[in-house]
């Protein structure tokens, strides 16, 4: 895809691997960036929008988290232009498995909510489906393109 080698963690909902497991599958990869796409869910039936989550800044998460947080605001920026639904920003969270044990870069978008009956109809339609795809993929080689080829962080393992 554009250049870019994909590792999927799961391609189906029936997968039993928890979020350890898929950050040891980015950092075994050495992945550049280690994307999570999720849909958000809301007791509020009305809340709607798109938010990137990135790690806080920790223990853990120091040696990924400028890379994180760029990648964050970038691809954000992205899904945002490209679907002009409502902007709920960048999250740093530190209560995330997969973001703690991340040795890569990593952000988790949250692509709208399944709860909103609206966003609902919208994340299960093909042609949504593919704007996100090609905004999330946007953002993700625009990222790439701000440091130069092997300009990676990794830890040995």
């Amino acid at each position: 895809m554009r250049g870019v080698k994909v590792v999927m963690t799961r391609e189906s909902n029936d997968v039993d691997i928890g979020n350890i497991d898929r950050a040891r599958i980015a950092n075994n990869a050495k992945a550049e960036l280690f994307v999570r796409i999720h849909a958000n869910g809301d007791s509020n039936a009305e809340k709607s929008g798109i938010s990137t989550l990135y790690p806080a800044l920790n223990e853990w998460t120091a040696p990924i988290y400028d890379k994180s947080l760029k990648a964050a605001k970038i691809i954000q920026k992205s899904l945002i232009e490209t679907t002009k639904q409502n902007d709920l920003g960048i999250v740093a969270r530190n209560d995330m498995t997969g973001f703690n044990w991340s040795k890569v870069p990593v952000v988790l978008i949250e692509t709208g909510f399944m709860t909103n009956p609206k966003e609902d109809v919208l994340l299960n339609s093909p042609n949504y489906q593919d704007h996100l795809a090609k905004a999330i993929s946007d953002g993700i080689i625009k990222f790439l393109q701000t440091y130069p080829p092997r300009d990676r962080i990794f830890n040995s393992q």
